[in-house]
Parts: C-alpha cells; sequence; structure tokens
C-alpha cells in the first residue's frame, strides 16, 4: 500500500453495488522498518573501510525498490547516498561490493549490503576524531521548526529506524568520551541510544519510532518536545584518539 493511502478514507463496493466507507489500514511503526548494521574499521586518520547491511521492510521497502530498481543506476545511486551520509565513501570494486535480494519480490523485505572505503566517519580535533553517534536528519529542523502551528502536521509513515555501528579501533587510539545512553517514550514515538567500548571497539546502538503521522496544533508543543529530546541524545558524539 502507497503511504500516502495509509488510514485514508476508502470506499468499498461490493457485487451488489452497495459501498461502505472505511479506513484504510495504518500498520504499526514496526511493520515499516528498516534495521541497518554497519561495520567500521578506522584508520589513525580518520577515515574507514565499512560494510553495511540494511533490512528494510513495509513503505520503506517500497520506496528503495522504486530508487534502486534499475540495475543500471543502481551502484551510483547506492554510493551516492552513501556518500551522503557518510562523507568520502565509495563503493569497492567488484559485484561483491554491492548485493540486493530480488526487489521484484513485493512481499520480500529489501536487503542491501555494501562495502567500500574512504568513508570519513567523523572530524579531526588534533589528533582525535569526534563521531556522530545518532541520524543525520535532525527532527525539530525537519519537522518542529515553529514555536507553534495553526495547521496539522502530517507524516509520510509511522516507522521505526534500528542502527548498529561497530567500530574497530586502530592500535593507535583509544576510547576518550562515550555518549551517554539516553531513551524516551511518549505517545509520539520513541527513541534509544547506548555506547559500549571493550576490546578494541565500539558498540554504538540507536532506534527512534514513529508513532503518528497526525499532529494537531493543541499537541505540537508536545511533539516538540519529543523531537527536541531525540536530537539532544542523537547529537551527542563519539570521541576516540591517541596520546594519553
Amino acid at each position: 500500500m502507497p503511504a500516502m493511502d495509509r488510514g485514508a478514507l476508502a470506499l468499498i463496493v461490493d457485487e451488489s453495488g452497495k459501498g461502505k466507507l472505511t479506513h484504510l489500514p495504518d500498520p504499526a511503526p514496526d511493520d515499516t522498518r528498516r534495521i541497518r548494521k554497519m561495520e567500521a574499521v578506522l584508520g589513525p586518520d580518520g577515515t574507514a573501510q565499512l560494510e553495511i547491511k540494511t533490512d528494510t521492510s513495509g513503505a520503506l521497502a517500497a520506496e528503495e525498490r522504486q530508487r534502486y530498481h534499475a540495475k543500471g543506476t543502481r551502484r551510483e545511486r547506492v554510493g551516492r547516498d552513501l556518500a551522503g551520509e557518510f562523507s568520502g565513501f565509495e563503493l569497492g570494486q567488484g559485484a561483491a561490493s554491492l548485493e540486493m535480494n530480488d526487489l521484484e519480490d513485493i512481499e520480500e523485505p529489501v536487503k542491501i549490503h555494501a562495502k567500500g572505503k574512504g568513508a570519513n566517519l567523523g572530524r579531526r580535533d588534533g589528533t582525535d576524531v569526534s563521531i556522530p553517534v545518532g541520524p543525520a536528519t535532525r527532527l525539530v529542523s525537519t519537522f518542529a521548526s515553529l514555536s507553534s502551528r495553526k495547521q496539522d502536521i502530517r507524516l509520510h509513515v509511522r516507522s521505526t529506524l534500528d542502527d548498529e555501528l561497530v567500530i574497530h579501533l586502530p592500535p593507535s587510539m583509544k576510547v576518550k568520551s562515550l555518549p551517554e545512553a539516553m531513551q524516551g517514550d511518549t505517545p509520539f514515538g520513541a527513541f534509544s541510544i547506548s555506547a559500549e567500548a571493550a576490546q578494541g571497539k565500539v558498540v554504538l546502538k540507536t532506534r527512534i519510532s514513529i508513532r503518528t503521522t497526525r499532529i494537531k496544533p493543541a499537541d505540537y508543543a508536545g511533539w516538540r518536545a519529543f523531537c527536541e529530546a531525540a536530537d539532544r541524545a542523537f547529537g551527542q558524539r563519539l570521541v576516540v584518539g591517541g596520546g594519553k
């Protein structure tokens, strides 16, 4: 079902010509979900060898099928999309650097496996590297930039994004600052972030789930507070570096 049709009012007409109005289903956030697992081998200069596996279902999968359907432009589009999130990323050479399942099978999630190099995971600060830990998109600037609203906000779809990033550190680097574990749970959505460092690697996990597609003006303050809290959590950074 197209995302724009979810929850819409529809007319069902039976064989006798009788009709009735009904609302189309609006699946739960976990029915439209992207699960992404990333492995990064960090170099002393802050660039990384990166391996990314995604498993996308629901309306988000439909969007990916449309974007990546043409095999002739698939590598270019995947490479460009990943470079937009990981600056400097370049897909590796050969067919094994980009694998997908059958995009014609609309009953299955879209699965992407990409390998590349040269990704700048963070910014340099002397001998340190400061790495963002959450999604690049900020909720406030995207969905709650005004101080108040007179009209409803309509969101694209209810969805959940799960990310796990495992960063393997070079022997010359150590963790200097881990992001704080944070979480929030509201009627509008939920978010969480956790970080763990052990044996030369850092495991970062983030999750955000949007539970509504319509925010009324009376609920806008609560929605904006949720967006601000999520942005604060995901705005933290992991700092690694050499020296003492």
